[in-house]
């Protein structure tokens, strides 16, 4: 059990290390954001960290990592086999009335204020 708790801690510190920020062009992506039923939540700091969390009703999906690379719109967080991509089809834009939104995984997110 206390190798498993060090074992965390390393990875937690290692993949704490590895942020870097955000390239200048991914700037509007910073922010909490969340869809309209609140089941989906993603954060994004300007040091290049992000917290996810969907929450289904028959299942739970939580990321805190670091974004490692953007592709397009698109962008991968983690540390390599516990790399995940969450692909963007919509990247954010501001809206006629002020709101921003962003598509990630086939759900629209709204930027919280």
């Amino acid at each position: 059990m206390f190798k498993k708790i060090i074992t965390i801690g390393l990875l937690s510190i290692l993949l704490i290390a590895c942020s870097e920020p955000l390239p200048v062009d991914k700037k509007d992506y910073v922010g909490t954001w969340q869809s309209t039923d609140g089941r989906i939540r993603l954060i994004i700091n300007n040091d290049g960290r992000m917290e996810y969390k969907n929450k289904q009703p028959n299942s739970s999906t939580s990321v805190s990592a670091p974004i490692t690379e953007f592709n397009g719109p698109s962008f991968s967080a983690g540390l390599g086999s516990l790399s995940t991509e969450f692909k963007v089809s919509q990247a954010p834009q501001q809206t006629a009335d002020g709101t921003w939104t962003m598509t990630v995984d086939g759900h629209q997110l709204k930027r919280l204020h």
